[in-house]
């Protein structure tokens, strides 16, 4: 199934806190990366590897979001909104905009992380396995700032450690696809983590790992903001650029 054929979630609710010393008073998809608002990379990629329905699900400073990506066009994509009026934490947010969700399954990517994913064999992945939630996930030196994801046999997730433990593992890419339906089944009570409150009710019972080679990058500390600006500028350099 190509990314052509799903709806994408983008999680653009995200303050920035830890972003407040180096990035302006903005919404943390619209820190400025290269010279282009994260927001910018993350649609443009997107739109290379051939999506074309995306849905922004915007909290804090919503309206900036919506000032920048409007409608999608200038990257070739339909953009609509999901706005949540008080934190909903992740998972929330995917519960709240369901109803614009018509893909089964539909994809959520974390807005401030990006991965390079086969999307075609992630879906296939997903088909292949039943599963009711697929997460990528990547390898990295050292898992300590986002906890390692534990899997058994035929990639199923077999548990999650914390935060802290340092060493190689494989972590959490931020990308995921989920069965239309799941949602439903999630509650209504905010704020509600898609990491720590609905990931772990699904170990064992149709939680897949997908495991990507592509670079992953996220932006949620100064340090790793510092390195999307380096890989962004070489990208550029390569020709790597927006697609429309």
């Amino acid at each position: 199934m190509p990314l052509s054929d799903l709806t994408v979630l983008v999680l653009a609710g995200g303050l920035g806190t830890r972003l407040r010393g180096v990035v302006p008073d903005l919404p943390k998809v619209l820190a400025p990366v290269a010279g282009r608002p994260f927001l910018d990379h993350l649609l443009s990629e997107l739109a290379r590897r051939g999506a074309r329905d995306v849905v922004l699900a915007t909290g804090y400073r919503s309206d900036l979001v919506r000032r920048f990506a409007a409608d999608g066009a200038r990257w070739g994509l339909a953009v609509r909104y999901s706005e949540e009026h008080e934190p909903l934490g992740t998972g929330g947010a995917v519960v709240a905009a369901r109803s614009l969700l018509p893909s089964d399954p539909f994809v959520v990517l974390n807005g401030d992380t990006f991965v390079e994913v086969e999307w075609e064999a992630f879906a296939a992945a997903h088909r292949a396995a039943g599963a009711v939630i697929t997460v990528a996930v990547v390898p990295v030196a050292d898992s300590a700032r986002f906890g390692r994801v534990l899997l058994a046999d035929g990639d199923r997730v077999a548990g999650f450690t914390e935060k802290g433990e340092a060493g190689p593992g494989l972590v959490n890419a931020g990308a995921y696809l989920i069965a239309r339906d799941a949602p439903a089944a999630w509650g209504t009570e905010a704020p509600l983590s898609l990491e720590r409150d609905v990931l772990p009710r699904y170990v064992g019972r149709g939680l897949q790992g997908f495991r990507c080679a592509g670079r992953f990058l996220d932006i949620g500390t100064p340090v790793s903001l510092e390195e999307a600006q380096r890989y962004f500028v070489e990208r550029a350099h390569d020709g790597i650029s927006r697609s429309a």
